[in-house]
């Protein structure tokens, strides 16, 4: 097992055999810098970082491997919240299905808490903090569940990052820019546009609007809600007709009349595409002239 790196004073406190409890304190740092701060124990913790919360995420996490040298290592967290609790005034499950996390940072660090002699095991002051050592740092990866109470994501350490394909671009017809990224250049709110919900189906991915486009214009594209219970919430396009939109998967609460949406069109990464739709020849990223992959079947 890897060492874990402590202040002498809590070396030296857990040499004198002291009743003390551990406490879990899990910083989570957004793409857009919001810092959630939360612990496992039944009580608000200050300490020296910040003040971490009890509740509104609650956590569970799984077990951690630490091993010496390059190893990925990698942690399962489930994040517990009430139906009413909201992040940036979104409710949890819409902001997490709408990509809150994509790109999250994960800190978890375990406090030491001196037990005071006849104290509750919940009970537990700042001035009783001895110290506190690191358990797990990363990224969060792929979020796996979302429901209205509780999520469920996978998150790896930094070390992961290794794990990227050398080299970074490959020689492909198709442009290896991500849409609305920097090195696309393609603006969003230039091809945005936005449509209100008439009506849904009962299956709640065909999404009736007053949408004025040709048919496939934004197939493959995205909608983002942004009013209702959903607020915040991307969902992926399976088919556009006219104004009927037609999505993979139906989002976290059912869309009412009423509710707005931002539509934006997909890219096929091609250079027609490129040229038609976001007039963005140049910065094209693909190699177009590559030649077709041939198999030699026999003499």
């Amino acid at each position: 097992m890897a060492l874990r790196r402590a202040s002498t004073e809590l070396i030296e406190f857990l040499r004198t055999g002291t009743p003390w409890r551990p406490v879990q304190l899990l910083t989570i740092t957004l793409a857009t810098g919001t810092v959630i701060r939360t612990n496992d124990s039944p009580r608000e913790v200050t300490v020296p970082s910040g003040t971490y919360a009890s509740d509104a995420p609650a956590f569970k996490r799984g077990t951690v491997t630490h091993a010496r040298g390059l190893e990925v290592q990698t942690m399962d967290l489930q994040l517990l919240y009430g139906p009413t609790d909201t992040l940036g005034g979104i409710p949890w499950a819409a902001a997490l299905a709408g990509g809150a996390f994509d790109g999250a940072l994960i800190d978890l660090r375990i406090g030491v808490f001196r037990l005071e002699s006849g104290t509750a095991l919940d009970t537990h002051a700042a001035d009783a903090l001895i110290g506190s050592f690191h358990w797990f740092g990363g990224e969060v990866g792929e979020v796996s569940t979302i429901e209205p109470t509780r999520s469920t994501m996978q998150c790896r350490s930094e070390t992961g990052r290794l794990d990227a394909k050398v080299p970074r671009n490959v020689v492909q017809p198709a442009c290896t820019h991500r849409l609305y990224a920097k090195g696309c250049g393609a603006s969003e709110a230039a091809h945005r546009v936005a449509a209100t919900v008439s009506s849904m189906d009962a299956s709640q991915t065909l999404i009736s609007t007053g949408l004025s486009a040709a048919s496939g214009t934004y197939s493959g594209g995205m909608v983002r809600v942004t009013s209702g219970p959903n607020a915040g919430a991307l969902a992926k396009i399976k088919q556009q007709a006219g104004g009927d939109l037609r999505l993979f998967s139906p989002l976290t609460y059912p869309l009412q009349a009423g509710d707005t949406l931002q539509v934006m069109p997909g890219c096929p990464r091609t250079r027609e595409a490129c040229d038609s739709v976001f007039g963005n020849g140049a910065n094209f990223r693909g190699m177009r002239f590559v030649p077709v992959p041939e198999t030699l079947l026999g003499l």
